[in-house]
């Protein structure tokens, strides 16, 4: 299974993910925009500054076998609204969530 993390980037707290779930990687490729190019072996900084919220998916070993995709992290071109959604995952369980929980 893929973990999905929504990141979020803060200058003056550094960055916090919160996971969002697990999911098949096959189900979730298409939807959440990952293609192999967007491979990262270590979890991807924050690109832009305007953009402090994104979504990461880490593909483990035994989910990447079989596929065009690697082990490691993918930055993932779903907006956060709609990963959260589609994990089932609502605004007050996160803003619950432990860092790096």
């Amino acid at each position: 299974m893929a973990g999905i993390y929504l990141s979020k980037c803060e200058a003056d707290f550094g960055r916090r993910d919160f996971h969002l779930g697990n999911r098949p990687l096959s189900e979730i490729a298409g939807r959440f925009g990952l293609t192999p190019a967007d491979h990262e072996p270590a979890m991807p900084e924050q690109g832009d500054p305007d953009r402090r919220l994104f979504v990461v998916v880490s593909v483990p070993e035994e989910e990447a076998q079989g596929t065009a995709f690697q082990a490691g992290y993918y930055r993932a071109a779903i907006t956060p609204h709609r990963a959260m959604r589609h994990c089932g995952i609502g605004l007050s369980e996160i803003l619950g969530s432990t860092q790096d929980d």
